[in-house]
């Protein structure tokens, strides 16, 4: 991890703690690009800040009123945000440093767990920490695909029948499902699509990406085909990227088999500090189950109880979601009373959550969970 460097897109107006944070990054054994340090004289702004966006590990966004309304900010944002997505690997580390509301957040990092913090050199050391957790989850991915890579072997058949698949092409994923289960034997056993989940420990990321396409579209016409010991082993995966399969998989289930979902996975895949990729089909998920298993409301209150205000603000975020589309499975004075305890605690994010879904459930009729019974 170390010689790893960030890049910290700031307003000039919060240049004060944007100093202060690239101390912290070399307190911390990593390097800081900050821009009136690392363009040189004779070197043009764009092709010094263009090549600190391109090499940089991680960009921390610090976002205030005044850099949320800065073109140069915004155009930093976006370029990241494109290698964020070809790269598939989380690089942004959203810092708010004033009292610029969630809501008011470029739409793709509303879902993130953004850190609010001073901007003092407690905030900034705050604000490190969330840096090296980013790059120790990464780094430690891996060291783990390192390890197994002398444990994967390509197979000819399997080769043949994803050949033709390609990242977001659905279609030919579905048509190569089709091919794979086709070759279920007599004893109701497919070798073939063992053999397809292999190919989550391929680190050729092409190969990999028609498997995960491949595999999700054979469950999503065959869902007994994938069993509890498959889906935690992909739901434990060390790449994101499989774990992320997992949960899209459990995601498409709560929708047309929610009894073929495990619970229990979920659980541990829609933990707050998860990848935003795992983490975000996971809560989709449980909010789906949420309708036909209310106990699975549970999940969320509870976890409002957590010291953490980051996982507090992050379950919020998913009741004020599911009192927005499904008002009648909440209880108005439940969510009232944890209203009251996180701003008891200055949970601030938290309470603007839970109190829009006080607003939509206000004045809505109770759905009866179940219409027969004892």
């Amino acid at each position: 991890m170390n010689g790893s460097f960030a890049f910290i897109s700031h307003s000039h107006t919060d240049k004060a703690f944007a100093e202060l944070l690239a101390k912290s990054l070399r307190e911390a054994d990593l390097s800081a690009w900050i821009d009136n340090e690392k363009i040189l004289v004779g070197e043009t702004i764009l092709d010094g800040i263009g090549h600190g966006l391109t090499t940089t590990d991680v960009l921390i966004f610090v976002i205030s009123k005044t850099s949320l309304k800065s073109e140069w900010c915004k155009r930093e944002l976006d370029f990241v945000t494109h290698r964020e997505i070809n790269e598939k690997r989380i690089l942004i580390v959203p810092v708010i440093i004033d009292d610029t509301a969630h809501a008011d957040l470029p739409w793709h990092l509303q879902t993130r767990n953004s850190l609010r913090v001073q901007p003092n050199v407690q905030g900034a050391k705050s604000a490190v920490a969330s840096v090296r957790q980013v790059l120790m989850r990464r780094f430690s991915q891996l060291e783990r695909i390192a390890e197994s890579r002398k444990l994967f072997i390509r197979d000819s058949q399997i080769d043949q029948i994803i050949a033709n698949v390609e990242l977001g092409d659905w279609r030919s994923a579905q048509l190569a499902a089709i091919e794979v289960l086709k070759l279920f034997d007599d004893n109701g056993h497919n070798a073939a699509f063992e053999k397809l989940l292999s190919y989550c420990d391929s680190e050729d990321q092409h190969w990999l990406w028609r498997a995960i396409q491949t595999i999700e579209s054979c469950v999503s016409l065959a869902p007994r085909l994938i069993n509890y010991e498959t889906l935690r082993k992909l739901a434990s995966h060390r790449s994101y990227t499989v774990r992320s399969s997992a949960a899209s998989i459990c995601m498409d289930l709560a929708n047309f088999a929610p009894d073929c979902v495990p619970v229990d996975i979920l659980l541990t895949l829609s933990v707050y500090d998860e990848d935003w990729y795992v983490q975000a089909p996971a809560n989709a998920a449980l909010k789906t189950l949420a309708h036909s298993m209310p106990g699975v409301l549970r999940i969320f209150f509870s976890r409002l109880d957590s010291t953490n205000k980051d996982e507090c603000a992050h379950s919020a975020a998913a009741l004020r979601d599911i009192a927005k589309k499904e008002p009648g499975l909440l209880e108005l004075a439940e969510l009232k009373q944890h209203l009251a305890h996180v701003k008891m605690l200055k949970y601030r994010e938290a309470a603007q959550h839970l109190q829009m879904a006080v607003n939509s459930v206000r004045g809505k009729k109770r759905s009866k969970q179940y219409r027969y019974g004892l």
